[in-house]
C-alpha cells in the first residue's frame, strides 16, 4: 500500500481509485482557498461600491440584501439542479455553475458607486444560481466515480475513511 492509499484509508484500492482521490484531494483545498480569498475581496468591494463616498461600513446593510437574495436563489434551486445533474451528469451541472461564475464575475468588473441596486441584484441571482449548480454536484460526482473506481467496497468503509481525512 502506498502512502497515499494508506492517508485515504484505501486498504484495498486500484490505481483509477488512487486517482481519483489525488484528483479530489488537490482540487478540494485549492477551490477552497481560491474561493475563500477571493469572495473576501470580492465582499469588500461590493460593499464599498455599495457605500459610495461614505465606504465599506455604510454598504453592509444592502449587502446583507444581496447576499439574502443569493441565498434564497440558492435554496430553490439546490432540488432542480440535483435533478437536473441526474439527469445530464454532475460534470455538465459543475461545468454550467463554474460559467456562471465567470458570467457573475465579468459582470461585477463593471460595478462601481454608481451602479443601480438592481444590476447588483441580478448578480447575485446568478451567483445563487451558480451556488445552487455546483454544491452537492461535487459530492455526488466523486460519489458515483467511486462506485465505478471501488467495486469491492461494497459497505463503503474505505469511502468513509477518504471523506473523514478530507474533512480533517
Amino acid at each position: 500500500m502506498s502512502r497515499t492509499s494508506g492517508f485515504m484509508g484505501f486498504t484495498e484500492s486500484d490505481d483509477k481509485a488512487i486517482h481519483l482521490g489525488k484528483v479530489l484531494m488537490i482540487l478540494l483545498p485549492t477551490a477552497s482557498v481560491i474561493f475563500t480569498l477571493s469572495s473576501t475581496f470580492y465582499t469588500i468591494f461590493v460593499a464599498e461600491a455599495l457605500g459610495g463616498a461614505g465606504g465599506f461600513v455604510e454598504g453592509l446593510g444592502l449587502l446583507g440584501v444581496l447576499l439574502a437574495v443569493e441565498m434564497i436563489t440558492q435554496t430553490l434551486l439546490d432540488y432542480p439542479s440535483g435533478a437536473l445533474g441526474d439527469a445530464i451528469g454532475q460534470r455538465w451541472v459543475i461545468g454550467i455553475g463554474n460559467m456562471l461564475y465567470g458570467v457573475v464575475f465579468f459582470m461585477v468588473s463593471f460595478v462601481t458607486s454608481a451602479t443601480p441596486f438592481l444590476y447588483l441584484v441580478a448578480i447575485y441571482a446568478i451567483q445563487g444560481v451558480a451556488q445552487s449548480q455546483i454544491s452537492g454536484a461535487w459530492s455526488a460526482w466523486f460519489d458515483n466515480n467511486y462506485k465505478v473506481a471501488m467495486p469491492e467496497d461494497k459497505d463503503r468503509k474505505q469511502y468513509g475513511v477518504f471523506w473523514g481525512r478530507m474533512g480533517m
